[in-house]
């Protein structure tokens, strides 16, 4: 059971945090950019990621490598393209450009040692309180739900069969924000396409 819980976890720890606290168990998933943590040990925050991965595969009873995870919204991870706002992409209209965008992310997100982005934002606008809707494509839910749609198949790429759509230079989509938030989810929408 403590197994299968810790890989549930994404801690925002640095690398050593991490590996204290979950080499004999793994963990689920590490925030590519907080791993290096300012520790001199590392030269980059790529090997902190590399050290992270070979103590909890090495140490674990399972040796499942830790999922590593960036911000995706609009860009990879740091020192990567910083592209428009969502809400700047949604008002574009030009979903085959977020289809080029998310590939974009996602390449640079491979790169910088990350398997998976938050992104994208599948939230819909529709209460002004809420104050974060630069993150949406839009207040439509039609135009949220294609945006989505094909910024998860620029991230993810074309799937071929179940267990070929991240390749190389993709990466695992992780929606945002569509339980906690202020108006209701376009799932239902974003998979029906």
């Amino acid at each position: 059971v403590e197994e299968k819980v810790a890989q549930t976890l994404n801690p925002f720890d640095s690398a050593d945090q991490i590996a204290a606290a979950y080499n004999r168990t793994g963990i689920g998933g590490a925030w590519g950019e907080r791993l290096g943590g300012g520790d001199s040990r590392f030269a980059s925050v790529q090997a902190a990621q590399n050290w992270l991965q070979e103590t909890v595969i090495n140490s674990s009873r399972h040796g499942i490598p830790v999922s590593v995870y960036v911000e995706g919204l609009h860009g990879g991870p740091g020192g990567g393209t910083i592209f428009p706002a969502p809400v700047n992409m949604g008002n574009s209209w030009n979903v085959s450009l977020l289809k080029s965008i998310g590939a974009a992310v996602a390449h640079e997100a491979r790169i910088g040692g990350c398997d998976r982005v938050f992104a994208p934002e599948l939230q819909v606008d529709t209460d002004p309180r809420f104050g974060r809707f630069y993150e949406s494509f839009s207040e439509d839910p039609h135009l949220v739900s294609v945006c989505g749609y094909m910024m998860t198949l620029g991230i993810q790429g074309p799937a071929a069969a179940p267990d070929s759509y991240l390749g190389p230079a993709n990466a695992a989509c992780e929606a945002k924000h569509m339980a906690v938030r202020s108006s209701p989810s376009v799932v239902s929408l974003v998979w029906s396409l």
